[in-house]
């Protein structure tokens, strides 16, 4: 990652600066750039505002269904649940797992050895924050309360 920023800044980075972008980005490529070419142009380490753009543009370009649930997985947080995604949003799981591959295809999410299993992980806190936004404060508040609800039901015992 070093390398990355060091060849969109023209200079060396600092362990520092590189923990903080590596923080800040999730270590994706695409905003560990960016953000390396703002720090760059201003002096200082901050998520452009064209990355935005560009998240909200590539969630628009996949099915309806898919984006909805990838707005969702944001909401309940980094890693998500198969069976709790399929809970809030009322899909299957075969819908589910076709949100993730888009989101995974895309490169809205990154793979990690959980998404081999039921966990869906979102490429950072960068990207999160702006899929929470495109759901309004209701719709996100629902979420929350759906995600608790399913979460509780899925961790009681059966009886």
């Amino acid at each position: 990652m070093g390398e990355l920023i060091s060849l969109a800044c023209g200079r060396p980075a600092d362990a520092a600066t590189v923990a903080e972008i590596a923080e800040r980005t999730g270590g994706n490529p695409f905003f560990v750039r960016e953000t390396a070419r703002l720090l760059d142009a201003e002096g200082v380490v901050a998520m452009p505002a064209g990355v935005r753009d560009v998240l909200r543009r590539r969630v628009a370009r996949l099915p309806a269904q898919a984006g909805t649930i990838l707005r969702q997985s944001a909401v309940i947080g980094r890693e998500s649940d198969v069976d709790v995604l399929s809970a809030v949003s009322g899909a299957d799981e075969e819908s589910v797992l076709a949100a993730i591959e888009s989101g995974l295809v895309t490169g809205l999410l990154c793979p990690t050895a959980q998404v081999l299993g039921d966990l869906a992980a979102f490429l950072g806190r960068p990207a999160e924050p702006h899929y929470r936004e495109a759901l309004e404060v209701g719709e996100r508040a629902d979420v929350r309360l759906w995600t608790d609800a399913a979460r509780a039901r899925l961790t009681s015992p059966r009886s």
